[in-house]
């Protein structure tokens, strides 16, 4: 299986594109829980609501690239059925996923070793 030519929803990523991904991610969730707590923070209801909205906006956008840009997509270059994504919801065995994630090699490292392989003979 030949890997999309699509930059922000490819087919497969390798261990190091994963790595990437993850951490923006972890950033943009970082910093919308920053703007939560400058939420909290107000002293008015609208500014409040005003501050919550795009709060949760971000979170629900930054789930929905984790799930269909960094997950599917590394899970699929290691041979996982992408409905095991659904363990990232499980704390503790999350970061334990996404280590074995970034660990494991998956096909476009292997068909990366076999084409130097051919090249060598």
């Amino acid at each position: 299986m030949a890997t999309s030519s699509s930059l922000l929803f490819p087919e497969r990523i390798g261990r190091l594109s994963f790595l990437v991904r993850y951490m923006v991610f972890l950033l943009v969730v970082v910093g919308a829980a920053g703007l939560g707590m400058l939420a909290d923070n107000a002293d008015s209801p609208v500014l409040k609501i005003g501050i919550w909205v795009p709060v949760i906006g971000i979170f629900g956008f930054a789930l929905f690239c984790l799930f269909r840009s960094v997950l599917i997509p590394r899970m699929r270059d290691v041979g996982m059925k992408p409905i095991y994504a659904l363990v990232i919801f499980v704390p503790v065995i999350n970061t334990l996923f996404a280590i074995t994630l970034l660990l494991w090699e998956g096909e476009t490292w292997r068909e990366k070793q076999a084409s130097r392989l051919k090249s060598l003979y």
